[in-house]
Protein backbone atom coordinates (compact mmCIF):
# COMPACT_ATOMS: atom_id res chain seq x y z
CA UNK A 1 0.00 0.00 0.00
CA UNK A 2 1.57 3.46 -0.49
CA UNK A 3 1.65 5.95 1.85
CA UNK A 4 -0.18 8.92 0.43
CA UNK A 5 2.27 10.97 2.59
CA UNK A 6 4.82 10.63 0.82
CA UNK A 7 2.70 11.68 -2.36
CA UNK A 8 3.24 15.30 -3.48
CA UNK A 9 -0.33 16.81 -3.29
CA UNK A 10 -1.00 18.83 -6.52
CA UNK A 11 -2.86 22.29 -5.77
CA UNK A 12 -5.55 23.71 -8.52
CA UNK A 13 -6.34 27.22 -9.40
CA UNK A 14 -9.98 26.36 -10.71
CA UNK A 15 -13.03 28.28 -11.63
CA UNK A 16 -11.85 29.06 -14.69
CA UNK A 17 -14.14 27.90 -15.72
CA UNK A 18 -16.02 25.64 -13.20
CA UNK A 19 -16.40 22.56 -15.87
CA UNK A 20 -13.22 22.50 -16.49
CA UNK A 21 -12.17 22.69 -12.71
CA UNK A 22 -14.27 19.31 -12.54
CA UNK A 23 -12.45 17.49 -15.36
CA UNK A 24 -9.15 18.59 -13.66
CA UNK A 25 -10.26 17.62 -10.44
CA UNK A 26 -11.79 13.96 -11.64
CA UNK A 27 -8.78 13.67 -13.82
CA UNK A 28 -5.83 13.88 -11.42
CA UNK A 29 -7.49 11.63 -9.17
CA UNK A 30 -8.67 8.83 -11.44
CA UNK A 31 -5.53 9.17 -13.27
CA UNK A 32 -3.64 8.35 -9.97
CA UNK A 33 -5.45 5.36 -9.24
CA UNK A 34 -4.71 4.01 -12.69
CA UNK A 35 -0.93 4.81 -12.32
CA UNK A 36 -0.69 3.22 -9.15
CA UNK A 37 -2.94 0.04 -9.94
CA UNK A 38 -4.11 0.72 -6.33
CA UNK A 39 -7.95 1.95 -4.47
CA UNK A 40 -6.74 4.94 -3.20
CA UNK A 41 -7.57 8.25 -3.53
CA UNK A 42 -4.63 11.18 -3.69
CA UNK A 43 -5.23 14.35 -1.42
CA UNK A 44 -5.59 17.59 -3.62
CA UNK A 45 -6.67 21.60 -3.24
CA UNK A 46 -8.44 23.39 -4.80
CA UNK A 47 -8.92 27.17 -5.08
CA UNK A 48 -11.38 28.62 -7.10
CA UNK A 49 -11.14 31.85 -8.20
CA UNK A 50 -13.50 34.84 -9.72
CA UNK A 51 -13.02 34.12 -13.59
CA UNK A 52 -14.51 37.47 -14.47
CA UNK A 53 -12.11 39.09 -12.17
CA UNK A 54 -8.95 36.99 -13.84
CA UNK A 55 -10.56 37.48 -17.52
CA UNK A 56 -10.48 41.41 -16.76
CA UNK A 57 -6.76 41.59 -15.66
CA UNK A 58 -6.14 39.55 -18.70
CA UNK A 59 -8.27 42.02 -21.02
CA UNK A 60 -6.89 45.24 -19.57
CA UNK A 61 -3.47 43.29 -19.87
CA UNK A 62 -2.39 44.13 -16.09
CA UNK A 63 -0.28 41.31 -16.21
CA UNK A 64 1.80 42.35 -12.81
CA UNK A 65 -1.29 42.75 -11.27
CA UNK A 66 -2.29 39.48 -12.44
CA UNK A 67 0.61 37.21 -11.46
CA UNK A 68 0.53 39.18 -7.97
CA UNK A 69 -3.48 37.73 -7.59
CA UNK A 70 -2.03 33.98 -8.36
CA UNK A 71 0.64 34.23 -7.01
CA UNK A 72 -1.79 35.12 -3.05
CA UNK A 73 -3.45 31.64 -4.85
CA UNK A 74 -0.91 29.46 -5.01
CA UNK A 75 -0.09 30.89 -1.26
CA UNK A 76 -3.38 29.26 -0.30
CA UNK A 77 -3.20 26.22 -1.77
CA UNK A 78 0.45 25.88 -0.17
CA UNK A 79 -1.22 26.80 3.52
CA UNK A 80 -3.99 24.33 2.38
CA UNK A 81 -1.17 21.42 2.06
CA UNK A 82 -0.38 21.61 -1.60
CA UNK A 83 2.97 20.72 -2.80
CA UNK A 84 3.27 22.45 -6.39
CA UNK A 85 0.05 24.40 -8.43
CA UNK A 86 -1.47 24.12 -11.68
CA UNK A 87 -3.82 26.57 -12.76
CA UNK A 88 -6.54 24.98 -14.44
CA UNK A 89 -6.81 27.27 -17.85
CA UNK A 90 -4.30 28.15 -20.62
CA UNK A 91 -5.55 31.91 -20.56
CA UNK A 92 -3.88 33.14 -17.68
CA UNK A 93 -0.53 31.21 -18.99
CA UNK A 94 0.60 34.72 -20.24
CA UNK A 95 1.93 35.69 -16.99
CA UNK A 96 3.06 32.24 -16.36
CA UNK A 97 6.88 33.50 -16.53
CA UNK A 98 5.90 36.27 -14.11
CA UNK A 99 3.93 34.66 -11.77
CA UNK A 100 6.65 31.19 -11.72
CA UNK A 101 8.99 33.66 -10.19
CA UNK A 102 6.96 34.76 -7.33
CA UNK A 103 5.10 31.86 -6.92
CA UNK A 104 5.37 30.28 -3.60
CA UNK A 105 4.97 26.42 -4.73
CA UNK A 106 6.89 24.75 -7.72
CA UNK A 107 4.42 25.45 -11.24
CA UNK A 108 3.28 22.94 -14.12
CA UNK A 109 2.55 24.73 -17.49
CA UNK A 110 -0.05 23.68 -19.43
CA UNK A 111 2.01 25.19 -22.56
CA UNK A 112 5.21 23.57 -21.43
CA UNK A 113 3.35 20.32 -21.10
CA UNK A 114 1.55 20.74 -24.54
CA UNK A 115 4.35 21.51 -26.46
CA UNK A 116 6.11 18.45 -25.00
CA UNK A 117 3.28 16.16 -25.86
CA UNK A 118 3.12 17.60 -29.31
CA UNK A 119 7.03 16.91 -29.87
CA UNK A 120 6.98 13.90 -28.75
CA UNK A 121 4.45 13.02 -31.10
CA UNK A 122 6.68 14.11 -33.77
CA UNK A 123 4.18 16.57 -35.26
CA UNK A 124 5.52 19.54 -36.74
CA UNK A 125 2.56 21.83 -37.92
CA UNK A 126 -0.65 22.16 -35.64
CA UNK A 127 -3.51 24.50 -35.75
CA UNK A 128 -4.45 26.55 -32.29
CA UNK A 129 -8.10 26.68 -31.04
CA UNK A 130 -8.54 28.97 -27.82
CA UNK A 131 -9.98 31.67 -25.80
CA UNK A 132 -9.44 35.34 -28.14
CA UNK A 133 -7.28 36.26 -25.56
CA UNK A 134 -4.81 33.27 -25.64
CA UNK A 135 -5.40 33.41 -29.90
CA UNK A 136 -4.35 36.84 -29.77
CA UNK A 137 -1.40 36.32 -27.35
CA UNK A 138 2.26 35.01 -28.24
CA UNK A 139 2.74 32.82 -25.64
CA UNK A 140 2.14 29.45 -27.23
CA UNK A 141 3.09 30.32 -30.81
CA UNK A 142 6.82 31.03 -28.77
CA UNK A 143 6.93 28.32 -26.94
CA UNK A 144 6.20 25.51 -30.08
CA UNK A 145 8.94 27.84 -32.18
CA UNK A 146 11.29 26.95 -30.04
CA UNK A 147 11.08 23.05 -30.12
CA UNK A 148 10.56 23.52 -33.91
CA UNK A 149 6.70 22.98 -33.82
CA UNK A 150 4.75 25.84 -36.58
CA UNK A 151 1.63 27.03 -34.60
CA UNK A 152 -1.01 28.41 -36.74
CA UNK A 153 -3.13 30.91 -35.75
CA UNK A 154 -6.91 31.39 -37.08
CA UNK A 155 -8.06 34.34 -39.22
CA UNK A 156 -9.19 37.05 -37.21
CA UNK A 157 -13.03 36.36 -38.15
CA UNK A 158 -12.81 32.05 -37.38
CA UNK A 159 -11.00 33.68 -33.89
CA UNK A 160 -14.15 35.29 -33.06
CA UNK A 161 -16.38 32.63 -33.95
CA UNK A 162 -14.41 30.16 -31.83
CA UNK A 163 -14.20 32.85 -29.08
CA UNK A 164 -17.75 33.45 -29.46
CA UNK A 165 -19.13 29.46 -28.74
CA UNK A 166 -16.49 29.17 -25.75
CA UNK A 167 -18.28 32.55 -24.28
CA UNK A 168 -20.52 32.40 -22.35
CA UNK A 169 -22.15 28.61 -23.00
CA UNK A 170 -19.08 26.45 -22.90
CA UNK A 171 -17.46 28.30 -20.38
CA UNK A 172 -20.57 27.28 -17.98
CA UNK A 173 -20.64 23.57 -19.35
CA UNK A 174 -23.52 24.22 -22.32
CA UNK A 175 -22.98 21.72 -25.21
CA UNK A 176 -25.30 21.34 -28.34
CA UNK A 177 -24.54 19.54 -31.84
CA UNK A 178 -25.32 22.83 -33.22
CA UNK A 179 -21.70 24.47 -30.99
CA UNK A 180 -19.79 21.34 -32.34
CA UNK A 181 -21.11 21.72 -36.42
CA UNK A 182 -19.83 25.08 -35.17
CA UNK A 183 -16.69 24.96 -33.99
CA UNK A 184 -15.76 22.37 -36.90
CA UNK A 185 -16.75 24.58 -40.00
CA UNK A 186 -13.70 26.95 -38.90
CA UNK A 187 -11.23 24.14 -38.44
CA UNK A 188 -12.02 22.10 -41.27
CA UNK A 189 -11.64 24.00 -44.11
CA UNK A 190 -8.45 24.98 -42.48
CA UNK A 191 -7.05 21.69 -42.27
CA UNK A 192 -8.50 20.78 -45.68
CA UNK A 193 -6.77 23.64 -47.94
CA UNK A 194 -3.32 23.09 -45.40
CA UNK A 195 -3.60 19.35 -47.27
CA UNK A 196 -4.11 20.71 -50.39
CA UNK A 197 -1.00 23.13 -50.43
CA UNK A 198 1.43 20.39 -49.39
CA UNK A 199 2.08 21.40 -45.78
CA UNK A 200 -0.33 19.45 -44.08
CA UNK A 201 -1.52 20.74 -40.01
CA UNK A 202 -0.53 17.54 -37.86
CA UNK A 203 -3.11 18.41 -35.18
CA UNK A 204 -5.04 20.61 -33.65
CA UNK A 205 -4.31 22.26 -30.62
CA UNK A 206 -7.62 22.58 -28.07
CA UNK A 207 -6.00 25.58 -26.56
CA UNK A 208 -8.87 26.18 -24.08
CA UNK A 209 -9.47 24.06 -20.77
CA UNK A 210 -13.02 24.04 -21.25
CA UNK A 211 -12.65 23.07 -25.68
CA UNK A 212 -12.42 19.20 -25.01
CA UNK A 213 -16.03 19.12 -23.72
CA UNK A 214 -16.97 19.89 -27.14
CA UNK A 215 -14.44 18.31 -29.08
CA UNK A 216 -12.84 14.77 -28.89
CA UNK A 217 -10.62 12.63 -31.01
CA UNK A 218 -12.51 11.85 -34.38
CA UNK A 219 -14.25 15.16 -34.70
CA UNK A 220 -12.08 16.62 -36.66
CA UNK A 221 -10.00 15.34 -39.62
CA UNK A 222 -6.75 15.34 -37.69
CA UNK A 223 -5.88 14.20 -34.71
CA UNK A 224 -6.27 16.56 -31.58
CA UNK A 225 -4.41 17.73 -28.86
CA UNK A 226 -6.07 18.26 -25.39
CA UNK A 227 -4.95 20.57 -23.10
CA UNK A 228 -6.45 19.70 -20.14
CA UNK A 229 -5.78 15.87 -20.25
CA UNK A 230 -1.91 16.84 -21.08
CA UNK A 231 -2.33 19.25 -18.15
CA UNK A 232 -3.27 16.77 -16.35
CA UNK A 233 -1.11 14.00 -17.00
CA UNK A 234 1.71 15.90 -16.37
CA UNK A 235 0.61 16.74 -12.77
CA UNK A 236 -0.43 13.14 -12.09
CA UNK A 237 3.30 12.46 -13.28
CA UNK A 238 4.93 14.47 -10.73
CA UNK A 239 2.67 12.87 -8.02
CA UNK A 240 3.82 9.27 -9.19
CA UNK A 241 7.63 9.78 -10.21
Amino acid sequence: MIDLTSVPVPGIIGGLGPASTVDYYNGIINGFRSAVHEDIYPRLVVYSVNMTDILADVSAKRYDQLAAKLADTVQQLKNAGADFALIASNTPHVVFDRLKKISPLPLISIVDATVAYTAAHNWKRVLFTGTLFTMNNTFYPESFAEAGIECIMPSPEDRQKIHSIIFPDLEQGIVTPEMKARFQSVCNPVTAASESSGRPIDAVVLGCTEIPLLIHDGDLPVPVINTTAVHIAAAVERMTK
